[in-house]
C-alpha cells in the first residue's frame, strides 16, 4: 500500500483544480507548492503521505512525484487511480479524496449511483430514507411499518423508492443549478446552522451512518440550491388552456362554484342540533343492536324538541358532540363546510324550524335553524378567492405533470445509474427509525 502511496501523493494531487488540464512539469511542481495542504488524500481510510514523496516498487523502480510521458505532465487522478483497481470518491465537504479498493469502503462511503459526473454516497440516500421514514410515521404512526399492501410491496419499498426517487432529482437539479452558474446568496445563507443542528437533531442515527455536521450543512446548501432549478423550471412551464379546462370541469368544488353563483355559496346559517354518536369511545361503528338503541333515544327527544321544550337544555342533556357543546350545540357555517346530509338539511329549514333525525357517518343529528345570513360582501369575496385557488391548485397540478415528464427526459441526459445490489443491502427500518 505504500508504493501506491507514494504514486498518489506525488502526482495526482492538484487534479481536481486542474479539472484534467495539460501542465508542464513545472508548472506541476508550482501548483503542489501551492495547493498541497489543501487536499487530503486517504487510502482504504488511511491518509495518504505527503506529495513529493517517492517510493521504490517491488521491481527496484521508483517512483518520483509526476507521471511525465513524453515531456508533458498528466494528472487526471480518477482515470489512473480506476486504472489501478482504486474505487475514487470526492467529498466536497472535507475536501478529500477518498481511495480505496473494491468492496473496502465502509456502507456509508460506498457509491450507491452515479448521477451525471458526480457519485452519490450512501449516507446522503441515508438522508433522505430518515426525511421520509419521520413524514411516515408522523402522518401514519410508528405502526405504518406493520401495514401489508398490494402488488407484494412493503411500506419500506415504498420508503425506499420515495428516497431514491427524492436524490435522483434533487442531484440533477443541483447539477443543472451549477451549470446555470446558480448560487445562493448571502441572506439565503443566514441561519443555515441552525437549519443543520435541527436537520441532525432530527435524525437519531446520523453519527451511525456517518452524517457529519459538515455533510448535513453541504445538504442542506444542495437542497436549497437545487429548488432554485426546481422553481424556474416550473416558472417555465407552459399552462395549455385547452387542457386547464378540461381538468377543472372534473373538479366538482369548481363545477358546482360554476353552477350556482358566488352569493350561493356566501349564504351562511346559524343553526344548532344535538348529536347521537353511532361508533364506540375508539371511534368504531355500534353494533346494530346498539346503534338501533340510540336511535329509538333520537326519536323520543326529537319529539321532546317538536314539541316545544328548550332546545339548548336538550342540547346539554343529550347531545355527544364535544365541538359544538359549550356553545349551546351552535354552529355558523356556509355551504361546503359541513357534511353532505347536515348541509341539505340545515339549509333547507326555515327559521326557528327543527329537523327530522339527520343521519351521518357521525350518527344522527336533531338540527335547529336559528337564522339565515345573508352574503355579505366579504363573503362574496371569498367565494372568489377559493375559485382562484382551486385554479391555481389545478395550474400547479399540470406543472408538476409537465415537471415529472421533464425528469424523466433528464434522467437520461444525466444517466443516472443506481448500484441496485448495493440498494437491495440498505434497510429503511434497521438504519433509519428512531428506536
Amino acid at each position: 500500500m505504500n508504493k501506491f502511496k507514494g504514486f498518489v501523493a506525488g502526482f495526482l494531487v492538484a487534479c481536481l483544480l486542474l479539472s484534467g488540464t495539460w501542465v508542464k512539469a513545472e508548472d506541476i511542481v508550482k501548483h503542489i507548492q501551492v495547493l498541497i495542504n489543501t487536499i487530503n488524500i486517504e487510502l482504504n481510510g488511511e491518509q495518504v503521505a505527503k506529495a513529493g514523496e517517492s517510493y521504490t516498487l517491488t521491481n527496484g523502480k521508483e517512483v518520483p512525484n509526476s507521471l511525465v510521458y513524453e515531456e508533458t505532465t498528466y494528472v487526471p487522478i480518477r482515470k489512473v487511480s480506476e486504472i489501478l483497481g482504486k474505487d475514487v470518491v470526492w467529498d466536497g465537504v472535507t475536501k478529500t479524496i477518498k481511495l480505496s479498493d473494491p468492496g473496502y469502503a465502509d456502507v456509508a462511503d460506498q457509491v450507491i449511483a452515479t448521477i451525471g459526473h458526480e457519485k452519490i454516497l450512501v449516507r446522503e440516500l441515508k438522508i433522505y430514507l430518515n426525511q421520509i421514514v419521520n413524514q411516515y410515521e408522523y402522518m401514519y404512526g410508528p405502526s405504518v411499518w406493520e401495514q401489508e399492501l398490494e402488488e407484494g410491496k412493503t411500506v419500506e419499498d415504498y420508503a425506499k423508492e420515495s428516497a431514491v426517487n427524492t436524490m435522483e432529482i434533487v442531484n440533477i437539479l443541483y447539477q443543472i443549478a451549477l451549470k446555470d452558474g446558480t448560487s445562493l446568496a448571502e441572506e439565503q445563507l443566514e441561519g443555515i446552522d441552525d437549519k443543520v443542528i435541527q436537520a441532525i437533531d432530527g435524525y437519531p442515527n446520523a453519527d451511525k451512518d456517518g452524517v457529519t455536521q459538515a455533510f448535513m450543512k453541504a445538504q442542506v446548501i444542495k437542497e436549497m440550491t437545487s429548488q432554485i432549478a426546481y422553481h424556474k423550471m416550473i416558472e417555465a412551464i407552459a399552462i395549455d388552456e385547452t387542457t386547464l379546462q378540461a381538468k377543472l370541469e372534473q373538479n366538482t368544488q369548481y363545477t358546482d362554484i360554476q353552477q350556482n353563483g358566488y352569493t350561493y355559496y356566501a349564504e351562511q346559517v346559524r343553526a344548532r342540533h344535538i348529536l347521537f354518536s353511532t361508533a364506540d369511545e375508539t371511534g368504531e361503528p355500534l353494533s346494530d343492536e346498539k346503534k338501533a338503541e340510540v336511535k329509538a333515544l333520537a326519536e323520543e327527544v326529537l319529539a321532546k324538541a317538536k314539541s316545544g321544550e328548550d332546545f339548548q337544555a336538550l342540547v346539554k342533556e343529550y347531545s355527544e358532540d364535544p365541538g359544538s357543546m359549550g356553545a349551546g350545540g351552535e354552529y355558523t357555517f356556509s355551504r361546503g363546510q359541513m357534511v353532505k346530509p347536515f348541509e341539505e338539511a340545515a339549509f333547507a329549514l326555515k327559521p326557528g324550524e327543527i329537523s327530522d333525525l339527520v343521519e351521518t357517518a357521525y350518527g344522527y343529528h336533531i338540527i335547529k335553524l336559528e337564522e339565515l345570513l345573508p352574503p355579505l360582501d366579504k363573503d362574496i369575496e371569498a367565494v372568489k378567492n377559493r375559485e382562484k385557488m382551486i385554479i391555481e391548485d389545478v395550474k400547479n397540478q399540470l406543472k408538476e405533470e409537465g415537471f415529472k415528464q421533464q425528469i424523466e427526459v433528464l434522467r437520461q441526459e444525466y444517466s443516472v445509474v443506481m448500484n441496485e445490489e448495493l440498494l437491495k443491502t440498505i434497510k429503511v427500518r434497521e438504519e433509519s427509525v428512531k428506536e
